[in-house]
């Protein structure tokens, strides 16, 4: 149970604040005595660099705040050792703003940290290539086309295979031609496109097994159970190898990959291809430049902030 007296001030102690916290992890939470302590130790190293005269004001924590202690942590000890802080900064924000201490998600500021430099660009495929895979697609067998229509959504729209793997019937709108895409505990309204709408109603219409389930997807032997992540990567190396193609990594973030930096060669900047690929942050982005830190560190700033999906 969160202590009471915290409520009735504006501003307290970095030691009654974490002993507050420390409540909030061990009751709400459920977490270890050690994991508890160690982010403890992690968030008071926070608050004594940015209130360093002890007296804790919420209000006064800022963004940059945030990024710039993650930024000095990298430097002055190692990636890992800020990597590892990220974690109790994140819980720490989600309890200030769980126990109303703050309206603002700040836990959605902490940036990434990257086990190594960001060097060159993922792979891609080319458009030929693109196009050769989903020739290798055959249409005129039911399992063509939920293939078909699988691959033509990663590559067209950007998704993961798990979030074509939980895409339900409930999500397709093809009265808005809008697709509802739920991934990492964010929900986001695409547009259905043409051939792509196309491909889904051939597949629904002629190729999908009768089954039970609501999920779009489903494997072609019985018990007819919906598709999962690894039936969709399986699916994908299959494609892959009848298209005679041999990428260094055979997954399907390939096909996000690709499709994030045909954005980019169109012009679309790193914010807008976050945004359409449905980053939580920039870092996530920055694969596909080369850039400073210092410019993403200026982005990051103005991220904007989604809202999350309710967990069922």
């Amino acid at each position: 149970m969160v202590m009471k007296f915290l409520k009735k001030f504006t501003t307290f102690t970095i030691a009654q604040l974490l002993d507050d916290y420390s409540r909030y992890l061990l009751n709400t939470r459920g977490l270890q005595h050690r994991t508890i302590q160690d982010y403890c130790i992690r968030v008071r190293e926070f608050l004594r660099t940015v209130f360093k005269n002890n007296r804790v004001s919420i209000n006064r924590i800022k963004p940059e705040y945030v990024i710039n202690f993650i930024l000095q942590t990298a430097k002055t000890k190692s990636s890992n050792y800020a990597q590892t802080t990220t974690y109790p900064l994140r819980s720490f924000f989600r309890y200030l703003k769980q126990t109303q201490h703050t309206p603002t998600n700040l836990d959605m500021v902490v940036p990434s940290v990257a086990n190594r430099k960001i060097q060159s660009y993922p792979e891609v495929l080319s458009r030929a290539q693109v196009e050769k895979i989903l020739r290798c697609c055959n249409r005129k067998e039911a399992k063509g086309l939920r293939d078909y229509a699988m691959i033509l959504l990663m590559c067209s729209l950007g998704l993961r295979s798990c979030e074509v793997a939980s895409l339900n019937m409930d999500d397709i709108d093809l009265r808005r031609a809008e697709i509802i895409i739920r991934g990492k505990g964010v929900i986001t309204r695409m547009p259905l496109l043409n051939e792509l709408g196309t491909a889904i109603i051939n597949y629904l219409k002629h190729g999908r097994p009768h089954s039970l389930s609501n999920r779009v997807f489903i494997t072609h032997r019985l018990p007819f159970s919906p598709i999962t992540t690894g039936g969709i990567r399986s699916m994908f190396r299959s494609v892959l190898k009848n298209a005679g193609l041999k990428p260094a990594k055979e997954g399907t973030h390939l096909l996000r990959h690709t499709f994030a930096m045909h954005l980019l060669e169109q012009g679309a900047t790193l914010v807008e291809i976050g945004m359409i690929l449905r980053h939580k942050d920039i870092e996530s982005t920055a694969i596909y430049a080369r850039a400073d830190f210092s410019t993403l560190r200026k982005i990051t700033l103005s991220w904007p902030i989604k809202t999350r999906a309710r967990r069922k």
